[in-house]
């Protein structure tokens, strides 16, 4: 029996989850009326970057499951879910090719790696993908410079751990929070240990919702 790895991300979560648990309902859909009697592999990096330069844990197994032979074909929301660098981008194909894989998503069709022409689509559309992921942080960047230079806090978003609305002044009680998941970030211990605790003692970020790593990053 094949196995069909299906891959899901979102770069900020805010809702617990719910974001990559409805991409992996949706792919999970397409890869059972693709390959009915495939088996199925998640593979999920909850609130991760595709743009940023650190690596998706969950990715890099996907990729090592291709190159290993255990993955026929991938299945993902959408390409820009797979990458958004170009070097992440050759790495996929490498792996594709290696397994002979198809990649298929939700809501751009299948994506040709097999071929010269396929691979040339896949790679304008990585570049369009990251031409959009710069010109978004350009944009973030100078508005954020605009508001320093006027000395007015950065604002946007959700208030920030640790600082009041006005990210004027400190709540005492959650920086002390951050100290402590700092220090011990710095003693060597695990970003997935420090999480587990605070989810574990009840505490919860701003949205009042558990951590991840991502947002305590």
């Amino acid at each position: 029996m094949s196995t069909v790895g299906v891959y899901a991300r979102i770069s900020l979560d805010r809702h617990d989850g719910e974001g990559v648990a409805r991409q992996l309902a949706d792919c999970r859909q397409l890869a059972a009326e693709r390959w009915p009697d495939a088996q199925i592999t998640e593979y999920c990096d909850n609130d991760l970057s595709a743009f940023r330069a650190r690596r998706r844990p969950e990715y890099d197994r996907l990729l090592a499951d291709l190159r290993a032979g255990h993955v026929a074909a991938v299945v993902a929301y959408h390409p820009d879910r797979l990458y958004r660098r170009l070097p992440d981008l050759e790495d996929l194909i490498d792996a594709v090719q290696a397994a002979g894989a198809e990649v298929a998503t939700v809501k751009a069709g299948d994506v040709d790696m097999a071929t010269a022409s396929g691979r040339m689509v896949a790679r304008i559309l990585g570049s369009v993908a990251r031409h959009e992921s710069e010109r978004i942080g350009e944009r973030v960047s100078r508005a954020k410079k605009e508001r320093a230079t006027q000395g007015r806090p950065a604002g946007g978003g959700l208030r920030p751990y640790g600082l009041t609305s006005d990210r004027a002044g400190l709540v005492t009680t959650e920086a002390e929070v951050l100290r402590q998941a700092a220090g011990a970030i710095l003693a060597g211990e695990s970003w997935t240990r420090v999480v587990a605790r605070l989810n574990d003692a009840g505490v919860r970020n701003t949205t009042g919702r558990q951590w991840t790593v991502g947002n305590l990053r």
